[in-house]
C-alpha cells in the first residue's frame, strides 16, 4: 500500500496499515484496508465481497470496504482498521 507521510507516498506492506493513516489506491487495485473515502468520488467493484456485478459510485466520506477494486482515477482513504482489523 502506498502511504502518505510528510515527504509524499511510502510503499509498506498493507498488514502494517495504521487507523488514521492516509493511503493512495490506484485505478485498478484493491483497497488495501477499511477505511473512508477522502476524494470526491470513486467507482468500486465489489463483486468479491457482496456478488454484486455492477460498479457502485461511492462519494466523499462513505465507508470503503478491503477487497474493493478501483475502477476509477486514483483515490486517498483513510484507515479505519488496519492490520488484522481489516
Amino acid at each position: 500500500a502506498r502511504l502518505k507521510n510528510s515527504n509524499g507516498w511510502t510503499w509498506v506492506p498493507s498488514n502494517q496499515l495504521l487507523a488514521d493513516q492516509v493511503v493512495l489506491v490506484e485505478q485498478g487495485e484493491l483497497v488495501p484496508a477499511d477505511g473512508k473515502l477522502l476524494s470526491a468520488n470513486a467507482v468500486l467493484d465489489l463483486s468479491v465481497l457482496d456478488g454484486e456485478s455492477r460498479p457502485r459510485q461511492i462519494h466523499h466520506g462513505f465507508p470503503i470496504k478491503a477487497g474493493s477494486r478501483l475502477l476509477s482515477k486514483n483515490a486517498e482513504v483513510l484507515v479505519e482498521k488496519g492490520g488484522a482489523q481489516t
